[in-house]
């Protein structure tokens, strides 16, 4: 699978690299309106001859590029998906009956179905990856430009930061894991559903035992883990945003209590 993977990333490597360049393009246009639109009026700019058309086409670039990056990752997604997919039937084809029969369908049909999904997913967000992986160290060197001491000071924020969501992340990784084992129980019991159904069509007492004793046990383990995952993974995205916030006031306090840095740096 390692090895498809990283075929499939250097088929696609030239759309990856647009995709990179626009991002990147469109996170510059972004920190340049932010910028403008805040020495516009620190200035007082508005009062005088400004030229709009400098703003409305960096807006335009900004939707284009967007627009464009976009789409081109949900279509290379596709691509990927449908890559994966044939190459998956065609091993499954390729196996003895034995060795099928060990891993069993409902494994076979989460591989082909879940897991090609997460993998293409996460294919299609790298190039992501790597412009906030550029942001990231471009914003470092700005820091230190500014003042080393916030640098310092944003790096250890960032480390305990870095603590706790990995800690996080693990609880959530090992709640998907549960939840894919968990799908594997559920689509055996569509199965033994598909393939008893004339049995338990004229049976309404085995009807009735397959449904409380299989069906809804199963379902509510398939809840039960489903919850704790959406809940680790909650939990990781409230405490990175409020990671970014708490950053900022603590960056904030010490530059103008400790630092004793200008306004205009802060």
């Amino acid at each position: 699978m390692s090895n498809l993977i990283a075929s499939l990333i250097k088929k696609f490597k030239y759309i990856f690299f647009i995709v990179i360049v626009l991002t990147a393009i469109a996170s510059s246009i972004n920190l340049w309106i932010i910028t403008t639109i805040e020495a516009w009026v620190r200035n007082n700019e508005h009062d005088t001859a400004y030229p709009f058309y400098l703003f409305f086409l960096a807006i335009s670039i900004l939707f284009i590029s967007q627009f464009y990056s976009q789409f081109q990752l949900n279509i290379t997604g596709e691509k990927i998906t449908k890559k994966i997919r044939s190459k998956l039937i065609q091993l499954v084809l390729e196996q003895n009956f034995s060795r099928l029969s060990a891993l069993g369908k409902p494994r076979l049909l989460t591989s082909l179905t879940e897991d090609i999904h997460s993998i293409s997913s996460a294919l299609s967000l790298l190039p992501l990856f790597l412009v906030n992986l550029g942001v990231i160290l471009f914003s470092a060197f700005y820091l230190y430009s500014l003042s080393p001491s916030l640098l310092l000071s944003f790096a250890l924020i960032a480390s305990t930061g870095y603590f706790f969501s990995i800690s996080i992340i693990r609880l959530a990784i090992k709640t998907t894991i549960d939840k894919r084992e968990k799908q594997d129980d559920l689509y055996t019991i569509f199965k033994a559903s598909i393939d008893g159904f004339r049995d338990l069509d004229l049976n309404q007492n085995r009807r009735q035992f397959f449904l409380s004793k299989l069906v809804k046990p199963c379902l509510d383990n398939v809840e039960e883990v489903a919850k704790k995952n959406h809940l680790y993974w909650s939990l990781y995205d409230s405490w990175c945003n409020i990671l970014l916030i708490l950053s900022l006031f603590i960056l904030t306090y010490l530059g103008s209590n400790h630092f004793e840095l200008k306004s205009d740096i802060l």
